[in-house]
Parts: structure tokens; sequence; C-alpha cells
């Protein structure tokens, strides 16, 4: 069970490292389910994005689903939830890719994306530089589907509104519509991008300050095992609070719907 205690600490730690003798031992978890708690994902479909070198997204379910996810695991938690995980193995490395190709820094990078509109003028690209997780790719593949492999700004937009494409697409197939996202780590600081990522799921983007989401996680649990349900949940309404909240903009809600429907047919051409 993961709130039970299972005793006192020994006395080898208290001596070695001067623990406190009154320190109770409790069980911890993966440091995955853990992040979910730190996040602060307490409500069934309540979703999460970790990007890093390779990106991350965390549901909240209540239950398993009776379908399998075709992309993905299914997760217990410390909480006694279920938490669906995608990994996505091209994360900021694909995009750094794109960036350091044409020798911009990040602010230029955004300029460029800020040239094209939302939609990208009905363009697509997918770009996997290293095999891919999420959908199975075992080798390195790129497709152009109304870019030209010339266009600076398009593949600056493109990399971008693909990877938020991507998230969205197979999230849906779980039949989860998150009604926010809550966003970490590197890329999360960046405007521009998590702009884009919550004009793709049409829900508002709250981005977490902590980048130690599972260590947080892993200290609730002990928390609310010491505590009580309550410490829990004041707790985590302190800690997991967003420091900044990015709303879509409705108007780009059809074109990333027709988007959307590229990006799966493009996705679907490169598996197959």
């Amino acid at each position: 069970s993961p709130d039970k205690e299972l005793g006192s600490i020994s006395n080898y730690f208290v001596e070695r490292y001067g623990f406190s003798p009154e320190a109770k031992i409790l069980p911890w978890s993966g440091d995955n389910p853990c992040s979910m708690v730190g996040l602060g994902l307490d409500r069934d479909g309540d979703m999460a994005i970790s990007f890093g070198t390779s990106d991350t997204v965390f549901v909240r379910m209540n239950d398993i689903p009776e379908q399998s996810p075709e992309n993905g695991h299914i997760f217990c938690t410390p909480t006694g939830a279920y938490m669906a995980l995608l990994c996505y193995s091209n994360g900021s490395l694909a995009r750094e890719k794109v960036r350091d190709k044409y020798g911009l820094d990040w602010s230029s990078f955004n300029e460029a994306v800020a040239r094209k509109p939302a939609g990208n003028n009905g363009g697509v690209m997918l770009s996997f530089p290293m095999p891919e997780i999420t959908p199975h790719i075992g080798q390195s593949k790129e497709r152009y589907v109304g870019i030209s492999e010339t266009d600076i700004d398009a593949q600056c937009r493109g990399i971008y509104e693909a990877h938020a494409l991507a998230k969205k697409h197979h999230v849906s197939q779980m039949g989860l519509k998150p009604t926010c996202l809550k966003v970490t780590g590197g890329a999360s600081k960046d405007t521009v991008f998590m702009q884009i990522l919550a004009d793709v799921f049409q829900c508002p983007v709250d981005r977490m300050d902590s980048a130690s989401s599972a260590a947080i996680g892993a200290a609730l649990v002990a928390a609310k095992t010491i505590m009580g349900e309550k410490a829990l949940t004041k707790l985590r309404l302190d800690i997991t609070k967003a420091s900044h909240r990015l709303e879509p903009d409705s108007k780009t809600k059809e074109i990333y719907k027709e988007l959307l429907a590229l990006y799966e047919k493009t996705e679907k051409e490169i598996v197959s």
C-alpha cells in the first residue's frame, strides 16, 4: 500500500548520516508516477507534459480503459489512481536540430515562427532525427507536406506544430480531452511554443515552476501518510500552483482541426 508506514529508520542510517531516529520509512514509487502527484494531477483526465530531451505526457485516470492504448502505457500511481504515459524520444533534440540547421538562437527562431500564420498555411513537417517511441518508428525519417524544404520560417513553425499535434493525436486516441494542460521542463518556458500547444488542444496551458516534480510527489505522498488526506490536499494546492497561464485562441480552432487531420494521415504514412 502506498500510504502504509513500514517502520522507523535503522540505527545504521542514524549513525552514518545523522537522520533523526524518529524518521519513518514509507513506500515510494517510480519517478513518473510520483511526477503525476507532484504536478498536481488529482482529477480524472488531468494532463501534464514534461518537455526535455524526451517529451513525456502524463494523464491521470480513475479507471483502466477497456481498450489498451495504441501508443503508451498504463501505470498505477501512489495515490491509488492510474496514469497513462506517452514518451516521445524526439523532443528537444529534434527542435534544436531545426534551430541549429539555420544557425539561429531561440529568439530568432521564435521570430521566424511568428512570420508564419497559425496552421502554417496548411502544411505539416514531421521530423524524426532519431528512432521514435510514439509512434514506433525504427529509423530516422522526415516528411514535408505543403512546406518547402527551403522555407526556414515554415520549418521553425512546422516543428513546433508537429510536436503539439502529435500529442493531441495520441491523447485523442485514448479517448481523452483534457480541460487544462500543465507543462514543465525547459521548453515549457517558451511562450511561443506553449501558445501553439494551447491553440492545438484548445484548452488553457499552465506553466509549472518546479522541475523536481518526482521528488515533490514523493514528499506529498509521505505527507499524506504522516498527516492525513487534508494535509495532502492543502500542500498540493500550495506546492503545485501554476506560475503562468496561457489561454487558447478560439480563432485557431478550425485551423488546427484541419491540420490535425493532415498530421494524422502523414504520420500513418510514415509508420506504415
